[in-house]
């Protein structure tokens, strides 16, 4: 049996979770001796074809690059606007579907589509054209944002609806990674395909969640390199829209005032930055200008770090904040939950599952504290005062939280790791191709 994973990310062209999933789910599929191939989007002058080690592991992959006619210019799958990475995408995809046509004993061949509405729509034309088992998985449903209020363009909206319903029609079965994608896309096609879904979440890699913690004096030691003092709050993902970092930035003021100069703290924005993504980074920028002096120096951003300075991040920090607008699953969250710290998220599908919380939030409350970390109500109106109110009863409370950061990485490493995450994907690929 072989397996063609087919994603626009994977190494050197990381946007995202999609890219961190792809890359451990080849790992995971390599480890265990199955016939795996990576076809994924050319930057630059990568080479065509060639066997990729994959970071922390000495495993390599055989992967195919496919470059579309602005691929010199990119230096991410998803540069430029609407039109350019829908014109990007369809390049890609038709290439990778040349290059599918062209391989033999496609019966007993897996394609594993990966993406967002572009490249999951390819399954169309692959069930038609060729013999192919087509898994998809739809790692965020575009369209979704529209039922937010998060996306107000009709034509587009429309656009992304046919291309989903396209992976959803043609493909033999559909990954989604939490029940709240799925429940959506089965109400907006009417449900006329519920036994095609499968939901299987992501999972944060081993290799980071096992990676031994530094002992105190070696954390004291890493807080002095980063200049970090007192506490430290870390956000981290990728910087755009939906992963509200605005909100906790906004909701620091009103922390300083409940704390006053009782607790001292770091607050540290980390993550990837595209080009795409500029205009946010800028309008978190000015968030920032606008703050008072004391707290401004309170404040570090890093942007596009490696994978060493990104562990160094997440052993240093004492609470993980992560206050995303809308998330199906959110790597970040569970990355910080597998290192043994207090982790406040909002309530968004994704960090309710990562926390294993299914509670419902009275009117009175602004935040709950469950076994795992501490959700915070989704009210827009409202979001920047109860993040303010978590963080404060976190800070003043952390001593007596530790159980929580002990119960959280117990929950990471037993039920969002690869180890269950890979036994659920080949089981799929066994179902499609018998």
């Amino acid at each position: 049996m072989k397996i063609f994973i087919v994603s626009q990310q994977f190494v050197g062209t990381m946007a995202g979770g999609e890219a961190v999933h792809v890359m451990q789910l080849a790992k995971e599929l390599k480890k265990q001796k199955y016939n795996v191939f990576v076809l994924t989007l050319g930057i630059g002058n990568q080479p065509f074809c060639e066997n990729c080690n994959l970071e922390d592991s000495d495993i390599e992959v055989p992967v195919v690059r496919f470059f579309t006619e602005d691929s010199v210019k990119i230096s991410s799958p998803y540069e430029g606007n609407f039109t350019a990475n829908i014109k990007r995408a369809r390049e890609f995809s038709l290439q990778v579907l040349g290059y599918l046509r062209g391989q033999t004993d496609q019966e007993n061949s897996i394609v594993h589509l990966h993406g967002h509405y572009m490249v999951p729509s390819l399954a169309r034309e692959l069930r038609q054209t060729t013999n192919y088992k087509i898994i998809t998985t739809i790692h965020r449903a575009e369209s979704i944002y529209e039922s937010l209020g998060l996306l107000h363009h009709p034509e587009r909206i429309q656009f992304m609806h046919e291309k989903e319903q396209d992976a959803i029609n043609y493909s033999d079965r559909v990954v989604v990674r939490s029940n709240f994608v799925k429940n959506y896309l089965l109400e907006l096609y009417q449900g006329r395909i519920v036994d095609k879904f499968t939901v299987i979440p992501s999972a944060v890699s081993e290799s980071f969640a096992l990676s031994p913690i530094p002992s105190d004096s070696e954390i004291k030691n890493l807080k002095e390199r980063y200049g970090i003092k007192g506490m430290m709050i870390l956000s981290f993902g990728i910087f755009e829209p939906l992963k509200g970092f605005e909100y906790s930035l906004q909701a620091l003021p009103i922390l300083k005032k409940k704390i006053k100069n009782n607790i001292n703290f770091t607050f540290v924005l980390g993550g990837l930055l595209l080009k795409n993504h500029e205009w946010y980074y800028e309008k978190i920028k000015k968030i920032i200008r606008r703050l008072p002096i004391s707290l401004k120096r309170s404040i570090k951003i890093m942007t596009n770090v490696n994978s060493e300075t990104k562990k160094d991040l997440f052993n240093m920090t004492d609470i993980f904040l992560f206050t995303p607008v809308a998330e199906p699953f959110g790597i970040p969250l569970a990355e910080a939950l597998s290192r043994s710290k207090i982790c406040i998220a909002s309530d968004c599908e994704g960090p309710r599952y990562i926390l294993d919380f299914s509670d419902n939030f009275t009117e009175s409350e602004s935040f709950k504290v469950c076994k795992n970390g501490i959700i915070v109500k989704n009210e827009f109106s409202k979001r920047c005062n109860y993040i303010a109110e978590a963080l404060f009863y976190v800070l003043k409370e952390f001593d007596n939280l530790k159980k929580i950061a002990e119960n959280g990485k117990e929950h990471a490493l037993s039920h969002l790791s690869w180890r269950q995450l890979i036994e659920a994907k080949i089981n799929l690929y066994k179902e499609v191709i018998k």
